[in-house]
């Protein structure tokens, strides 16, 4: 551990491969591995903009940042593979084998505390979240999380997303927190499951929010006519095109735009052409299928 505070990058870069292989081999260590990864990244850490990362000048100051750029990389990365129960982007291709606990990268059972960490480009496709706590982190770049189960609390709240934030595919078996959370790009929910009530309050979204084919167990309030000063601002318009809430005995509560109808055994949410609604135009791919699903075809090509 140690190596972590050396001042040198690869040796820091060493420092973590060490405790990955550490975990690897002795499985009651992992969570305190996890614990000592998340703690690293929750140090302070001021990233490089984007021209610098392009263009690095020649200064040792420059190097130095680079290469801390890429031990953190590695720090998320490690972790993303240990959350895994199968190999990255399987779910994607047609009959490929479903998720197992016998996978031999899976770490079942760890917790994570990235709370107010400085998360680049991060890739947490498919992953199984255990508990997680994401509070006040910031997260440079686009963020992926397509895919991924979350089993416990999922928390989110006083995050920054500076880039896009993948959620497509989702499902969320636990509480979702994420009041006060920023979104700079788009909101990407498409396809995405709740099971326990799902609220926003305070949210900013800066780009497009696409909720579609989404489907809701519990309570679904995107806004609350008793308190106003706590809805969330859709800056771009959202889609809630074909999402559906199952339990008709549970409060809905859609944005402006939006209403519900009844649908066989649950309820369509459906647009009413209000000024909310802009047609979520950019969906670039297919959402991602959730554990269980078929991919869409057009993920072959």
């Amino acid at each position: 551990m140690e190596q972590l505070g050396h001042e040198k990058a690869m040796v820091r870069l060493g420092g973590l491969y060490a405790l990955e292989r550490l975990a690897q081999q002795n499985p009651e260590h992992r969570q305190v591995v996890t614990e000592v990864i998340c703690a690293y990244l929750r140090m302070p850490y001021a990233p490089l903009s984007e021209d610098a990362v392009a263009c690095p000048g020649a200064s040792a100051l420059d190097s130095d940042a680079l290469q801390e750029r890429q031990v953190r990389r590695a720090a998320q990365e490690i972790l993303a593979k240990h959350l895994r129960k199968a190999p990255p982007g399987s779910r994607l291709q047609e009959g490929a084998p479903g998720p197992s606990e016998g996978w031999p990268a899976y770490w079942p059972g760890v917790t994570l505390n990235l709370r107010t960490a400085v998360l680049l480009e991060v890739d947490f496709s498919e992953c199984h979240f255990t508990e997680c706590e994401f509070s006040g982190a910031r997260f440079v770049g686009q963020a992926r999380f397509s895919g991924a189960v979350f089993r416990r609390t999922a928390s989110f709240t006083h995050v920054e997303f500076e880039g896009g934030a993948a959620f497509d595919g989702v499902e969320f078996f636990g509480h979702l927190f994420s009041h006060d959370a920023k979104y700079g790009g788009v909101a990407d929910f498409r396809g995405s499951e709740f099971h326990r009530q799902f609220q926003l309050a305070r949210e900013e979204f800066t780009g497009q929010v696409w909720f579609t084919d989404s489907i809701f167990h519990a309570d679904a309030r995107f806004v609350n006519p008793a308190h106003p000063r706590s809805h969330p601002r859709f800056h771009a318009g959202i889609d809630l095109s074909g999402a559906r809430v199952l339990n008709t005995s549970e409060v809905v509560m859609p944005p402006p735009g939006w209403v519900t109808e009844e649908d066989g055994a649950g309820r369509a949410i459906v647009s009413e052409g209000g000024d909310q609604f802009r047609d979520a135009g950019g969906n670039y791919r297919p959402p991602y299928p959730r554990q269980g699903q078929r991919p869409d075809p057009r993920w072959a090509g």
